[in-house]
């Protein structure tokens, strides 16, 4: 089993593209959002370089440990695949409790004309970011299983027939009328009967 060597930040902003095309063909993957770490982080102090996919072809590396200097600022100038947000390498994730790089370098993104990926402009380091992105999704899964307001479902997708006259609402179940007490209280989960 090999060891993980400790962090070495890259000499240069400027990576040659004979450096990463075997990592974005072969350990990427081609599903969105899939990740590949390219150099390991440092606990508590930031998450390496990370390459991310974003889209079919889109893909990213930054790197939160690269602190850029002045001439990579002017390299960033005249290299659309290089970007440097303000504060990169050196603010802090946005979390409250967490202590690591927030803002990363891009040293390289396939596709420069797109927009700038939430990785790069949201504060957060890679991990607090990547359970946002989780937290987001399970939340908009959430969404999508809650039926439309107004409606209701018992046992399936069967809508609601509108209310009867009385203190008493009708509702089609398993293609019966079904009577229910207007305070009654209606949990819709998986079938009984079956």
């Amino acid at each position: 089993m090999s060891e993980i060597a400790a962090y070495e930040p890259e000499q240069s902003i400027c990576l040659r593209p004979e450096e990463f095309v075997d990592d974005a063909e072969s350990r990427l993957g081609r599903a969105n959002g899939n990740t590949y770490q390219r150099k390991p982080g440092v606990d508590n102090a930031h998450d390496g370089q990370i390459m991310i996919r974003l889209k079919k072809k889109r893909y990213i590396i930054i790197d939160y440990g690269y602190t850029p200097t002045a001439h990579d600022y002017e390299i960033a100038k005249t290299v659309p695949h290089i970007k440097i947000p303000n504060g990169a390498g050196q603010l802090v994730c946005s979390t409250k409790d967490c202590q690591r790089i927030g803002v990363p370098v891009l040293l390289y993104d396939s596709e420069p004309n797109e927009p700038m990926s939430l990785y790069l402009r949201g504060g957060l380091c890679f991990s607090c970011q990547r359970s946002l992105n989780e937290k987001r999704r399970t939340q908009r899964k959430r969404k999508s299983d809650v039926p439309p307001a107004g409606e209701v479902r018992i046992g399936g997708d069967m809508p609601s027939i509108g209310s009867g006259s009385g203190n008493s609402s009708r509702f089609k179940y398993n293609d019966q009328i079904v009577e229910l007490n207007p305070e009654a209280v209606v949990i819709n989960g998986p079938r009984w009967d079956e």
